[in-house]
């Protein structure tokens, strides 16, 4: 009995809201949203720069700037080969979040392998391995939109998160 009494008041409930009128929305102006868009992304990124130029300041750090955004000291250079877009890079190198959580690991033994300028590796990757030589080591700070940005890695980084790299590009 209170199985068929439910039914008959979720049938009423239902009938009766739909019709129901609903005010519509009001339309999206396109321009005045790509420039909302674009005035918070710009700020996200004076946010990002400037915690990065705090951090190396507080660390005493004196790191190169990258029109990208991306920050980098050279540590050790040897007279190795440039590389060229399309050509197989494998690096050793660690990641660390901020608050120096080690994200990843890895070592000459077992390096991460990937195809300059075409493979799905994260940007600031990419641009590392067209500033340095088969052979030299550096430190960097990646923003987040070099890293891997809005959503994290599904795993160990989170959304949104700078990273810090020690990167060794192996022969």
């Amino acid at each position: 009995m209170r199985l068929l009494v439910f039914g008959i008041i979720s049938v009423i409930l239902s009938v009766q809201s739909c019709g129901e009128d609903r005010p519509t929305p009001p339309p999206v102006n396109e321009a005045e949203l790509r420039e909302q868009l674009i005035d918070y992304n710009r700020n996200k990124m004076l946010a990002e720069d400037s915690l990065i130029t705090s951090y190396l300041s507080e660390h005493a750090l004196s790191y190169q700037k990258t029109p990208t955004g991306l920050r980098y000291a050279v540590s050790s250079s040897e007279v190795g080969d440039s590389l060229s877009k399309g050509d197989i890079v494998r690096v050793a190198m660690e990641i660390w979040l901020f608050d120096s959580t080690l994200c990843y690991a890895r070592n000459e033994d077992d390096p991460f392998s990937f195809i300059l300028g075409e493979s799905d590796a994260p940007p600031g990757l990419h641009e590392m391995a067209g500033l340095l030589k088969k052979g030299d080591s550096a430190q960097s700070i990646w923003p987040a939109r070099l890293g891997y940005g809005l959503t994290g890695d599904q795993g160990r980084i989170p959304q949104d998160a700078i990273l810090l790299v020690d990167l060794t590009m192996l022969p």
